[in-house]
This record gives C-alpha cells, structure tokens and sequence, in this order.
C-alpha cells in the first residue's frame, strides 16, 4: 500500500504523534482516509472509540479490525451527517488528507455537521513553502515524488497562510498550531548543498517556515469559540509577534548606521496671531500624544512639530488673533528639567511644498493633533507617501479628548512645587484655596448665569476661596467669555498667560472646576479634581457617558448648585477616570500599531538600498584585507633577503644585520596587526549576521505586516 507505513509514537517530530497528542484520549474520533489503519490503532490504544472512512477497498479490509465503523466511499461525494449521524464525533482527523481533494474546503464544512459541541477537526498536511522546495525551485525544478511535499497524488499545495484562509473560508479557526521540522537538505527532495551559495542557504533559514515540513494543528468551528479557545488564539498570536517583533529588532540592530530609525512626527498647527492663551491646551495635547506614542513605540524615535496654519485658513480653523487674551509676561521656569517632560518643538514654518517634501523623508508617519488649520499642508505631506493619522481635531475620529491622561506628562511632585513656584514669583494670585471657571459660551445671559452660581459657590465655602478664570481652549469655546466672568465675579483673577505646565499645576490644586467645555472638563477628570459641568460643549456629553456619571453634566445653570456636594464626592472616587483612560490608551494602542506598521512598510522598502551598501563595506573590507596582506608579504621578503645578504658579509657588518633583522620583525609584527585588525573589523561586520538576518527582511515584515492585521 502506497499510504501504508509504520508509526513511531516515541518520535514527537512525526504528524502522527502530534496528531496523537491533539486528539487526546476517551474520545470519539473520525478517521478520515484511514487507508491501513495504522494511524487508527495508535489512536485506539488511547482509549478512543475509532470509525474511518478510505476510498481504497483492499487499504480498507486491513483497517477494519481496529475500527468501531468503517464506511467505504468517496469524501468528496459522501455526505458525513447520512453515514454517521449528525453531532456524533469529538474529533475528526483529516491526517495528510486535504491535499489531495479537489475542493477542501466544502468537505471541512460537511465534516462540522459530525461535531458534537465543543468538537474539533485535527489536520495534518505538507508545506510547500519549506526551504527544500524553494531552493529546488530557484534551480528551476518542481518534480513530483511518490511521497513527500511534491507527493505525484497532491491536488492543493498550500503555506501557513492559505492554510489559515482555507479553514477561514470553511468556518474553522485553528487553536493550537504545531509543527514537525526538518532540513532543506534533510528531505525526499534531491539537493546538491554545494550548488549554492552560502549566503543564499541562511537567507532561505532565516524563515522559520523553512524548516516546517508539516502543519499539525486542532481546529473548532469559529461559531463555537471559547474563551479558553479565545484565550490560546490571543496567547499564539502573541507569541509569534513578539518572536517577529523579536527579528526586526536583529535587524534594526544589525543595520545600525545602514538603516535609519524610524521616526514619527507629532504635528500641531501654532495660532494665526502671537502666541496666546490658547496655546497651551493645544501644546498640552501634543505633549500628551508624545508621552503615550513613546510608551508604546519602542526603537522609533517621537518628534514634537508645529507649522503655521495655511494661508487661507480662516478664525474657525485656528485661534483668531482678534478674540485671543491679553498677553502677559510669562515668569521664568527654574524647575528642574527632570520634573516636567516637555522638551523643545521644532517649529517647521508653512507647510510649502519643499517643507512637506522633507517632512515625509525625516519621518515614517505624521501624526496630526489639533491640526485643522493646515489641512492643506497635511495633504502635501501625504502627497509625498508619509502616512497622516489625525487625533484630537474636528477632522479626527471621535476619541475623548487627550487631555484625560495629562497627568501622565508630569511627576507626582512637580505640580504642587510648579504651583508654589508660580505662587511665590507672583505670577498666580496668592489664595491657598481657589476655584477655576473655564466657559466659553457667548451667550451673555448665559455667562452671567454661570457667574452667578460661581458667586454663591465661592460665598458658601468653608474657607475664603479665591476663583481664578482660564480662557476655554478655542476651537472649542469663546475666549472672550473669560473676561466676561473675571469682570462679573467679584476678587476673581483672569490667568491669561498659563503655558502648558502652569496649565497642569493651577488645575492640580484646584478646590472645584466649573466649565461648559471639553478640554477643561477633560482636563479636571485627568487630576482628579471635583467638577461641574454644564450643558454646552457636545465632547461634555462622551465624557459623562465614558465616565458613567450621568449627574457629570447639569442642563442649566441653575442644576449645578444642586450638584456641588455631587462633585466633590465624585472626585475622590479612583475608578472616576478608569473608562475615559481607557478609551483613550485604547485609541493609541491602535494608533502605535498602525504607525509601526506604515514603519515596517517604509523600512522594508529602504532596506535593500541599505542591504547593498553594507554589501558594499564588506567588499571594501575583504579588498583592504587583501591587500594589507600582500604588503606584509612584499615587505617580508624584501627586509629577509637585506637581512641575509648583509648576515653574509665581514663580521663587521654584523651588528648592522642584527639591527635591520630587529627592524625586520618589528615592521612584520606591526603589518600582522594591521591585517588582524582589518579581519577583526570583517569579522564584526560578518557577525552582525547581515547576509543572514538583513537579507531576508522583506519576508520578515511581510508576515510582520500579516500578524498585526
């Protein structure tokens, strides 16, 4: 029998003991195409009732005996359920079966209706990706052999890929994937190892697939998944991104200097007009994407960008300097560096063609934050094939806003000291206790509503409480209703001149915040502080829905004294802010992955360029190698055959012939370092594997790419 073969179960690189092992014990198993039965009596030997079906007759009469039920017949005709009744099987093995069916796919389906609940199909089957079928390919071979990987009777070929879209298309996700291995040069497949060349045979090795020779893996309907199964699915494919994430490393390390690492810029547009108070929330959200985007993104380096607004940007794109807030000095920040993450941001100008041409050659994506206002030079940048993903803008997909993980930007210690810094230089009034108001509605009557209430909030407080006004972050709000409030409630003070870090530190001590707008709503969530908000701003409404606090919100103003002792209460509670952080690291573990990925797309596509230049070095190294050597040997010869010649004259002329022979040895020991050297220096270049890790790159982004999908 040609499928006949002796089964050796100790042997854990055979599909027969893996098969073994995923089909397990005491259960009910379908052996499809059982031919001898050898495979069924391993089986059976674990306690397994056994059925088999085989379409060869005389295979067929010899499996008889060691199964429970044998129907003879085609599986491509056969209808499972009519033979063997519905639901009536643990596990149906299709044991290096699939590959020789016209249509694989629609008996896998036919074969779920055997399944009783929680069933699987185990399957085995040949990868046609292995090395000794690549390698027998680039000699422009495919010859079929009577077994094997190229066996003459296999009518589908298939990778681990189209292995995975089969069992897709057939309703199946595989749950435990194994493997049995063997060498290029270990197989059925004739190959003369000397006809090729050695860096050819490690780049083929450097795939891990290469060395599969069979997959063997366990199977469930996709409908049927468990959360254990779930759970192992999560478990596998975490494991192989980490070993592929594990090989870009290597390379990354290995090209060091070759390739360049990749980058990714934080781009924000500065105000039409002089900086104003508007400028910190939008600089505080790209702080905020900076940090989280260089939590995640490790071996890219995060750079903050600015660029002025287009040309023909109007007040609603950015901050109009006609409604921005009076300027003030800003006081001198002494604090040590160490207690603020802020670092200086690279201010590009007008995104112009030229400017947009060199953005997307220094970086492997752009990321937009409250970027409306250069729309067009965005759309420049991506013209040049740099990625553009927009977070925090009214173009952006809704996200709550960034400001939600601020405090992440600083230390636990910084704010208080910022605050008492500010406090002592005078630049922040010097109450103790102290509300902050944020609206930005412009609506007059309403802003005198909301001034009223404030009033009665900083009357009623235990302590003399102090109300600061911060101008509400435009596009979001009115600036111009701060000094609607600061002149409205009586010893209030209009902070308009707060960078980014004061921004942090005044909300950080604050008894209450009061606020019809996002940002600031947004912004007291992050430092924990009792809030009341009143209906305005439509993002006010995802916060109180993410935080799940539906009293977060008041529909009038006259709803907020109610909520006073609320907000307070509700501020000491840690779980507050967990749904809205959440929400928002969620929204970066999506934006880190897809900026990884358009970075592996654009490393993968320099890496050639910078596999040749190390190519290059290499041959540069082995010719200066080369020649060094024929040096040592020119000037060994010529100082022996002075030596010998004046040894060989009056004794006089001794003393001169011992000194040229030391002279001789010395030239000879500092020309053998030299060369040692230059081999030492090819022998690094060598060990970084170059040939053997950088040259299959492609292949490892490319599955890479296919991991993180």
């Amino acid at each position: 029998m040609k499928y006949d073969t002796d089964v050796d179960i100790s042997n854990g690189n055979t599909s027969h003991a893996i098969v073994a092992a995923l089909v397990g014990q005491a259960k009910r198993v379908l052996d499809v195409g059982c031919s001898t039965g050898y495979l069924a009596r391993i089986l059976k030997g674990n306690a397994n009732s056994v059925s088999g079906v085989e379409i060869d007759e005389q295979a067929a009469e010899q499996a008889r005996p060691a199964l429970d039920k044998l129907v003879l017949g085609d599986v491509e005709a056969m209808d499972f359920v009519e033979s063997f009744g519905e639901g009536a099987f643990d596990v149906v093995v299709f044991a290096d079966v699939l590959e020789h069916l016209r249509d694989p796919v629609a008996v896998l389906r036919r074969a779920a209706g055997l399944l009783a609940p929680g069933g699987s199909v185990v399957i085995s089957i040949p990868n046609v990706a292995h090395g000794a079928v690549r390698l027998s390919l680039l000699e422009g071979r495919f010859e079929y052999r009577p077994l094997g990987l190229l066996d003459d009777t296999h009518l589908r070929f298939f990778t681990r890929s189209s292995l995975e879209a089969m069992l897709s298309a057939a309703g199946f996700s595989a749950v435990d994937v194994r493997r049995t291995t063997a060498d290029a040069f270990a197989t059925e497949i004739p190959l003369d190892k000397s006809r090729f060349a050695p860096e050819l045979v490690d780049r083929v090795r450097s795939d891990p697939e290469a060395f599969t020779y069979q997959f063997v893996l366990r199977a469930v309907p996709a409908a049927d998944l468990s959360v254990a199964d779930k759970l192992e699915l999560l478990a596998a494919r975490s494991e192989e991104l980490e070993a592929l994430g594990a090989q870009v490393r290597e390379i990354l390390d290995a090209g060091r200097g070759f390739v360049a690492q990749p980058a990714v810029g934080v781009l924000t547009a500065r105000p039409a007009g002089p900086a104003d108070a508007q400028t910190p929330w939008r600089s505080l959200r790209a702080s905020v994407a900076v940090a989280e985007l260089r939590r995640r993104l490790h071996d890219t380096t995060v750079h903050q960008l600015s660029a002025d607004p287009d040309p023909d940007a109007g007040p609603d794109d950015v901050d109009s300097p006609k409604t921005a807030a009076p300027q003030s000095p800003r006081p001198a920040t002494n604090l040590p560096a160490s207690d603020w993450a802020g670092e200086p941001v690279e201010h590009l100008g007008g995104l112009a063609d030229s400017v947009a041409g060199r953005v997307a050659h220094d970086f492997d994506a752009v990321v937009a934050v409250d970027a409306d206002g250069i729309s067009d030079g965005l759309a420049r940048i991506a013209a040049y094939g740099c990625p553009i993903k927009r977070i925090a803008g009214r173009e952006s997909a809704p996200v709550p806003d960034l400001l939600v993980l601020a405090e992440r930007v600083g230390t636990a210690t910084s704010m208080p000291a910022r605050l008492a810094y500010l406090r002592a230089t005078k630049a922040l009034p010097g109450a103790e206790r102290y509300m902050v108001v944020s609206v930005g509605t412009s609506d007059k009557p309403r802003l005198r509503a909301i001034a009223r209430v404030v009033a009665q909030l900083a009357a009623d407080a235990e302590a003399d409480t102090a109300v600061w006004v911060v101008p509400a972050p435009q596009p979001y709000a009115d600036p111009a209703a701060a000094g609607v409030i600061s002149s409205a409630v009586e010893g209030s003070a209009l902070l308009d001149a707060l960078g980014e870090v004061d921004l942090l530190a005044v909300f950080s001590g604050a008894e209450l915040v009061v606020t019809d707008t996002g940002p600031p709503a947004a912004l007291a969530l992050s430092m924990r502080r009792p809030l009341l908000c009143v209906e305005g701003d439509p993002e006010l409404s995802d916060l109180a829905r993410l935080a799940g606090d539906p009293d977060l919100v008041a529909a009038k103003p006259a709803d907020l004294l109610a909520l006073a002792q609320i907000a307070v209460k509700r501020a000491s509670d840690e779980q507050l802010t967990v749904p809205l952080a959440t929400a928002v690291d969620f929204a970066f573990d999506d934006l880190a992955g897809s900026l990884e990925r358009a970075a592996a797309r654009r490393l993968a596509a320099s890496l050639p360029e910078a596999l040749d230049g190390m190519r290059r070095r290499i041959s540069l190294l082995e010719r200066a190698n080369a020649a060094s050597a024929r040096r040592i040997a020119a000037e060994r010869n010529a100082l022996g055959r002075r030596a010998i010649a004046l040894s060989g004259g009056a004794d006089s002329d001794e003393t001169a012939a011992e000194m040229l022979v030391a002279l001789a040895e010395r030239k000879r020991e500092e020309a053998e370092e030299a060369a040692r050297a230059a081999t030492e220096a090819l022998e690094a270049v060598m060990a970084t594997k170059t040939m053997r890790v950088l040259s299959p790159a492609r292949r490892v982004y490319g599955q890479l790419r296919g991991g993180l999908r």
